[in-house]
């Protein structure tokens, strides 16, 4: 890394990093749009039918939830 920058790092109060969605994947985190993202794993939930429906609002929680803790690592980025 260089020095300057190094520096500057070291001596901030407050960093804010922006990266692309992909530095998620590297961690175990799902993707969306992948082979195997979440928009093709999952058939969507509408608004209404989450609305409408005790089964449909359990079963979007449950996918909220499910494995996302036991499926998260550091990576090297």
């Amino acid at each position: 890394m260089n020095q300057e920058l190094s520096q500057y790092i070291n001596e901030a109060k407050n960093i804010v990093i922006f990266t692309g969605a992909g530095i998620s994947t590297e961690s175990g985190i799902p993707d969306f749009r992948g082979p195997q993202g979440v928009w093709k794993t999952n058939t969507p939930i509408y608004f209404q039918d989450f609305i409408g429906s005790e089964e449909v609002r359990k079963e979007s929680w449950k996918r909220k939830f499910s494995g996302q803790e036991s499926s998260k690592r550091q990576n090297q980025i």
